[in-house]
Parts: structure tokens; C-alpha cells; sequence
């Protein structure tokens, strides 16, 4: 059985497939509209014009979606593995959710 079929383990691949794509189509639109050069752009400098500028955002925003739900699901297995007795553990466990959530909202 293949490992995606089981649950939310697709929604890291997702983030970084979608993540990825985002790069690269802006990066194609804005080289195909002679808005940047073709070697070496920066990245910021791929979304700045209007057409390739609302894909990037729109694309951004369901990148910090898929963030902020991975961190979510992953913080619930870490939950669901440790015991109630283990408060280091939950302390660390919703820092890191806290963290990846800030990360996620930052993008």
C-alpha cells in the first residue's frame, strides 16, 4: 500500500509540491513577461509586477494554509504519543507548535 493513502501523511508533501510550484510558475511568468532576467533573479524580485505579483500572493497564502495545518497535525500526534504525566514534553511540544505556526503566519 502506498504511504499517502494513510491519512494526512500527503499534507507535507502537498506543502512543499505547492511551495515549490509557487517559485517556479511566478519565476516562468515573470521571465516570460521580460518583468526579471532569466539567471540569478531574486526571489521578491519574481512577484513585483501585477500579473505575476497576485499569483505569488495568492499562491503564499494557501502555502501558509498548508502550514499551519501540518504543524497542527503534527502536534496533535506528538500530543496523542505523550503521556499526561510528561509535562516537559507537552511544554516542547506546544512550544513547537507556537513556533511553526509563527513560521507559517511569517511566510
Amino acid at each position: 500500500m502506498w504511504w499517502f493513502r494513510r491519512g494526512l501523511s500527503v499534507l507535507p508533501v502537498v506543502l512543499i509540491s505547492w511551495s515549490c510550484g509557487t517559485l517556479v510558475l511566478t519565476y516562468t511568468m515573470s521571465v516570460l513577461l521580460d518583468h526579471t532576467d532569466l539567471l540569478l533573479p531574486y526571489i521578491s524580485d519574481t512577484g513585483t509586477e501585477v500579473p505575476e505579483r497576485c499569483v505569488f500572493g495568492f499562491m503564499l497564502c494557501i502555502s501558509a494554509f498548508l502550514g499551519v495545518c501540518t504543524v497542527y497535525v503534527r502536534y496533535k500526534q506528538v500530543q496523542a504519543l505523550i503521556s499526561a504525566s510528561e509535562f516537559s514534553l507537552q511544554t516542547l511540544n506546544y512550544v513547537g507548535f507556537l513556533l511553526g505556526v509563527f513560521s507559517s503566519v511569517g511566510i
